[in-house]
């Protein structure tokens, strides 16, 4: 039984790959069969059988590429529009180390044009107006300068009171004088700068800041294109957002992405459904007016081959099965059989005991027989003869002592 199992699992296995087959070649003929022709008009399919199945296959082919293209548009569209992001992230850093370092050139810059400017005789109206606020700081600190001197001088002549009053002015000027020391650099780089934006081959008469700006000078190009950059990035940016607006896919694109690459199995599968139909239709029927070819016929050959091999597989699959349940009968006939002989069996060693019980209540009612004998009438077995003489001992008389067939018959029961 064991065997024959096994062999029918494996016929079952090769109808499952059978079918496989089958359901392939009917999907690929059917794929070759919707192609042969362009125009939908002139099918050759038209106006048959195979009709309504050619015209799902056109629709799903219309529809599949759309789904697709909407699919790689949002997937492109969102790797582009966080790519820029990212970009433009990356861009505003860059600014900004670009701004630091040349804040630092404009510093330094400023700072050597100055102690030029102050080293000049007559530097021009240019350079006074550029260095105005240089200037005017120098005079407050100078200030503040001679303010502390004049302080420090005062120790030696002023009385205690005043001292204590000049202690405490001298404290403000330090604290004021340390201010004006730390906007300096502030004042070095708003004047470099200047100096940097200034159109200076022209303005003056010597180049002698020509290597100090090109620095800057170099980073402000630098800068320019960055901006540029960034403001085509931006547009591009915007131009995306509203494509994936239009699809729908401006919040929770994949969300959308997974809906869509759903959909576009789902397509996929009917499709797949349809050139199966169209193929295994076009098997059946055999239409005369499409005209065969080589793809064609060694479809249908493989066909005819597949049909052959399921249907004798299938028969003896079904003669393993018969002979499965030829073995199961037999078994069931035998298990049967032998309930009837235990059965039988059981019914001979009742019918010992039944022959054994009737003789042993044959013996009991002989046996009751003559106690009814010894007994006399029930009507007068409770009132007493008065015609037998009482015992002269004055004791009741004795039972007389049973058979001895009677106890041996109930020894044997």
């Amino acid at each position: 039984m064991n065997e024959y199992k096994k062999m029918i699992a494996k016929l079952t296995d090769r109808l499952q790959q059978n079918e496989i087959t089958r359901q392939d070649i009917f999907k690929g003929l059917g794929k070759h069969l919707s192609t042969l022709e362009a125009s939908l008009e002139a099918s050759p399919f038209l106006k048959t059988n195979l009709e309504s199945a050619y015209k799902k296959i056109v629709d799903l082919n219309r529809e599949l590429p759309e789904h697709r293209q909407r699919i790689s548009k949002v997937v492109r569209n969102t790797a582009r529009h966080n790519e820029i992001s990212k970009l433009l992230k990356d861009s505003k850093e860059e600014l900004k180390t670009l701004e630091k370092e040349s804040s630092t050139i404009c510093r330094d810059i400023g700072e050597a044009a100055y102690l030029s400017f102050k080293k000049t005789l007559d530097p021009g109206e240019y350079y006074l107006e550029l260095f105005s606020d240089l200037a005017a700081h120098d005079k407050a600190v100078e200030k503040i300068d001679d303010e502390l001197d004049q302080k420090q001088y005062n120790k030696r002549t002023r009385s205690i009171l005043k001292k204590l009053v000049d202690k405490g002015r001298s404290a403000l000027l330090s604290s004021s004088r340390s201010a004006k020391m730390m906007a300096l650099p502030g004042l070095y780089r708003k004047a470099g700068k200047k100096l940097c934006e200034s159109e200076l081959d022209e303005e003056a008469a010597d180049k002698r800041f020509t290597l100090l700006m090109e620095p800057y000078l170099k980073n402000r190009r630098q800068a320019g294109k960055i901006e540029s950059r960034n403001q085509e990035l931006l547009a591009e940016q915007e131009r995306l957002w509203q494509e994936l607006k239009a699809l729908g896919a401006e919040k929770r694109h994949q969300k959308l992405v997974k809906e869509l690459e759903k959909t576009t199995r789902h397509i996929e599968e009917k499709l797949e459904q349809f050139h199966a139909e169209l193929g295994k239709l076009y098997c059946k029927e055999h239409p005369p007016s499409l005209v065969s070819d080589e793809y064609i016929e060694e479809s249908l050959k493989n066909i005819d081959r597949l049909d052959k091999e399921k249907n004798s597989t299938k028969k003896q699959i079904k003669r393993l099965n018969a002979a499965l349940e030829i073995e199961r009968l037999d078994e069931e006939v035998n298990s049967k059989k032998s309930r009837i002989e235990t059965l039988e069996g059981e019914i001979r060693d009742r019918s010992e005991q039944v022959k054994k019980f009737a003789a042993g209540i044959e013996n009991l009612e002989k046996e009751k027989k003559t106690m009814e004998k010894l007994r006399g009438s029930l009507t007068t077995l409770t009132t007493a003869d008065k015609s037998r003489p009482e015992p002269k001992n004055g004791l009741k008389a004795q039972p007389k002592a049973r058979s001895k067939s009677t106890q041996e018959l109930r020894k044997q029961d």
